[in-house]
């Protein structure tokens, strides 16, 4: 089945106050069934309606269904050190430039306040545009997403 909004819903996020990778972790749970293969994309890279597209001075992690996943499934991202995990045929890392895979994965959540982002079908556009179809977002330490895009800290909704 194809991925829509709503295939997914966040079901936890764990922000460090130290900066990098280090714990920092979240937690999705499928929706509907999804078929060996499925692949989402994450980022915690704000939107910017400036320019309808993502930051990407931010990290991008791209996660791929190892075999054939019911609805219900809850499936979890920790980076457990300060340079990220590694990536894996499961979870990699993606250049946000380029689309390329990175050696490790992993996204550096603020404890003051962030987002994720979880993508299908994106466009890596150079250092100025990541495009993608939004199926869920998880917004904290906000209470709501600002109306104008003011500084390389602001997210807006997709």
């Amino acid at each position: 089945m194809a991925l829509t909004a709503g295939s997914i819903a966040f079901t936890a996020v764990q922000s460090d106050n130290v900066g990098g990778f280090n714990g920092d972790a979240f937690q999705f749970v499928l929706l509907t069934d999804v078929a060996a293969g499925t692949t989402i994309f994450f980022t915690d890279g704000g939107f910017r309606t400036d320019n309808n597209a993502f930051r990407t001075n931010e990290n991008v992690v791209r996660w791929v269904a190892q075999s054939n996943l019911t609805a219900g499934t809850v499936i979890t991202f920790t980076a457990p050190n300060g340079s990220g995990a590694a990536s894996t045929p499961e979870w990699s890392g993606i250049n946000t430039s380029t689309g390329a895979v990175l050696s490790t994965a992993g996204l550096s959540l603020s404890i003051d306040g962030d987002n994720i982002t979880a993508l299908i079908n994106p466009t890596f556009g150079g250092t100025s545009a990541l495009n993608g179809t939004a199926i869920a977002q998880i917004l904290w330490g906000a209470a709501a997403f600002p109306a104008t895009y003011t500084s390389t800290d602001t997210r807006q909704r997709p």
